[in-house]
């Protein structure tokens, strides 16, 4: 019997995690990719969840064990009706602010299925305790189980499945999968009403291992909402975090949510007193770090970047589930235990998908969240002993106000950043010095946090001022001066994408699309042949400055915020001195294009959000539909600059798999006086004389494809491409 349930709830949680990836990456393209769908997906994923834990608790309450047994037994196959998964489309996606429309989408998409596995752990738990084996008195084990299955899905997806095998075959075995965990439950359920009792019969020992059996207090039931919601944000913000300068990728989606569940595993499995102890000596070590990466923001390489980050937030999160393990109920409330789990869990969801966006304008969730994890692993004990005695607080106020003082004279005085890291290690010395002091501590990183809030409200990384600051489900925006005054940048996350002498009114292009670059070079022996110009990205319309009289230009912009900016003539005149011979389509680029009948002569693609990689502007298919808009003759223009990958090897491997010419051009010249930036461009046909100016030129190097795919809509792994 006990393998029967372990084994019901490992193959349903392998389902219940491998089709939230699958369905994520299958949406991500009519969103243009942004790290917002999976925080999104995961809200709607929460709040099934939520309704599934709430199912289970009200079905127990109101039938009873037995009765509610057979009837979930035959509930469970009825989503069979609804397989496979698919994306049922509702129109297009809306502009702005897509979200609502995601909810709704996913809601008719994978709905019910989705809420009749994720009821499951909770009910074959309380299931189990109710069949009077050895082990039932405390079936809290089996949620490792559970957590087990989780855990191998979602490594699995960006392992196994995705590179592997295509996304229709993985929607027929889930299907299948589902069909095996219908029968397993049914199975469960005869077995539970043949021998169920009215009560689990808890013995003396069982009752001291799972908790108290008296009802659990308002203040229980507040603490175990605080200690689930603070790892569910913390978990969105730091994948938010990551993936805004890599790619909307499974990988870094279920990293973090990977470490989420094994944190679970390790809690409800062979948590103890001991872990906690050498899991609270462990913070210091691993949360300073962290926290200085976040106040200095010095870009570090990915594989170093990604386990500082993934290693503090698992630690938070063991301690907060931890704490969860230690004061959980006897198996009576156990399904009202999870009730409360899952409702912190959304409720950090809609913080960060549906409340932090519009009162932040930058991912301040994630640096917010650190703070309120390392608050709830203080006990409130802890906080009043530190607060009744204000001369223990000196520490942490002097390390808070001393990191305040060197972020804002850093930033006044233009220091680098590696410098200002160094200088941040004497607050970083004052907090270490009180980590013995769980209150104190948690404390201090608090007062550290609020300095990096105070100091890019009083001076804005990078010097100069903010003129608009603005954030939608698409990224996050600036339009700031330089500290000299002289330009004007519009900035997308960490990555400038555009910029214009201050009051110019016939502003020449500056940063990677100046006359000198490769683009410049571009349109310098082509431009006056091309009388239709699509640009895929508009940025600040930039380009817009080498268009010639009597062609027409369309920029295929997903955001209409980015187009509000650009034609804001108080920052930019690109588009404005361009006129009506530019029009601005808004939508992804690639949807734009297949309903599109214009045809290019020259076709831009210059669309990464912040750095990150649109993936799905990137594959063989996506290329498919470039050619078709492209006049026989015509030239793509492909930028590919980029901090943390090498994509040459990619564009070579798509030219090759349609069977096109490809150079590449590396412009590392930088003039800061001028507004000039480094970058690197890929130039395609279908004719190589096309190009025959271009290879006369030195800079200019035929791209020669490797052994390796190309990526396509069911293949991609930008891992490989790391530099």
């Amino acid at each position: 019997m006990p393998f029967l349930f372990a084994a019901a709830l490992f193959l349903n949680a392998f389902l219940l995690f491998w089709v939230q990836p699958l369905f994520a990456k299958m949406v991500l393209p009519l969103l243009g990719g942004s790290p917002s769908v999976w925080t999104t997906c995961m809200l709607f994923f929460q709040a099934a969840l939520l309704a599934g834990y709430a199912y289970s608790h009200a079905g127990i309450r109101v039938l009873g064990i037995r009765r509610q047994a057979l009837l979930h037994g035959v509930i469970v196959w009825l989503p069979l009706l609804l397989l496979p998964v698919t994306v049922n489309q509702a129109g297009s996606p809306p502009e702005g602010q897509p979200i609502w429309w995601l909810l709704q989408t996913m809601g008719t998409s994978i709905g019910l299925p989705f809420i009749a596995i994720a009821s499951t752990a909770p009910l074959l738990q309380r299931w189990f305790g109710s069949t009077g084996n050895t082990s039932s008195a405390d079936p809290y084990w089996l949620y490792a189980a559970s957590n087990a299955g989780s855990l191998i899905a979602l490594l699995a997806f960006p392992i196994l499945l995705e590179p592997t095998i295509p996304i229709g075959q993985q929607q027929t075995m889930w299907k299948i999968g589902y069909g095996l965990v219908a029968a397993l439950l049914t199975s469960c359920a005869l077995v539970t009403y043949r021998r169920a009792a009215s009560e689990p019969a808890l013995s003396p020992v069982a009752t001291a291992e799972a908790g108290t059996d008296t009802p659990p207090t308002i203040a229980v039931r507040a603490r175990w909402l605080a200690l689930s919601f603070a790892p569910s944000c913390l978990m969105l913000g730091v994948t938010t975090y990551l993936s805004t300068d890599v790619a909307a990728v499974p990988l870094l989606w279920v990293l973090p949510l990977a470490v989420y569940l094994l944190t679970f595993i390790v809690a409800f499995g062979w948590y103890s007193d001991t872990m906690h102890a050498r899991t609270l000596r462990m913070l210091p070590r691993v949360l300073l770090p962290v926290v200085l990466l976040i106040l200095s923001e010095l870009p570090l390489p990915l594989w170093v970047a990604i386990p500082v980050h993934v290693v503090a937030f698992g630690v938070l999160a063991l301690l907060c589930h931890g704490e969860l393990a230690r004061n959980r109920p006897t198996v009576r409330y156990l399904t009202e235990f999870y009730l409360w789990l899952a409702t912190g869990g959304v409720l950090g969801g809609v913080f960060n998908t549906l409340i932090a966006p519009r009162i932040f304008t930058s991912v301040a969730e994630y640096p917010l969240a650190i703070g309120i994890a390392c608050l709830l692993c203080v006990t409130p004990g802890q906080v009043r002993e530190a607060l009744a005695n204000p001369r223990t607080l000196l520490r942490p106020a002097f390390a808070a106000g001393l990191a305040a003082a060197l972020l804002i004279g850093g930033r006044l005085g233009g220091f680098a950043r590696l410098s200002t890291m160094a200088a941040l290690g004497l607050p970083a010395l004052v907090v270490l010095g009180v980590r013995r002091d769980a209150g104190r501590f948690g404390l201090a990183i608090a007062g550290l946090l609020a300095a990096f809030a105070l100091g890019n409200a009083v001076v804005p990384r990078g010097g100069g001022r903010i003129l608009l600051a603005d954030r939608t489900f698409f990224g996050v925006y600036r339009v700031r001066t330089d500290p000299g005054g002289r330009f004007v940048s519009f900035v997308h996350g960490t990555t400038t994408h555009g910029r214009q002498v201050i009051g110019a009114t016939s502003p020449e292009p500056l940063t990677y699309y100046h006359h000198t670059s490769p683009v410049g070079q571009v349109f310098a022996t082509r431009g006056d042949r091309a009388q239709s110009v699509g640009v895929v990205g508009l940025g600040a319309g930039t380009l817009a400055a080498y268009a010639n009289p009597g062609a027409t230009w369309t920029f295929y912009e997903i955001d209409g915020a980015v187009e509000r900016i650009a034609r804001d003539t108080r920052y930019f005149r690109y588009l404005d001195r361009c006129g009506a011979q530019c029009t601005v389509v808004l939508g992804d680029a690639r949807l734009s294009l297949a309903r599109s009948q214009t045809v290019h002569d020259i076709l831009v693609l210059d669309a990464f959000s912040s750095d990150a990689i649109p993936i799905h502007l990137l594959t063989t298919e996506a290329l498919g539909v470039y050619e078709s808009h492209l006049a026989p003759d015509g030239l793509l223009v492909v930028h590919i600059s980029n901090r943390h990958f090498r994509l040459p090897p990619v564009l070579a491997r798509l030219a090759q798999a349609r069977g096109l010419t490809a150079m590449v051009r590396s412009d590392p010249y930088v003039d800061a006086e001028h507004g000039y930036e480094a970058s690197d461009w890929v130039v395609m046909t279908r004719r190589p004389e096309e190009l025959s100016q271009l290879a006369r030129d030195t800079r200019w190097t035929r791209l020669t494809a490797d052994s390796r795919p190309a990526w396509s809509d069911d293949f991609s792994n930008v891992w490989t491409e790391l530099r």
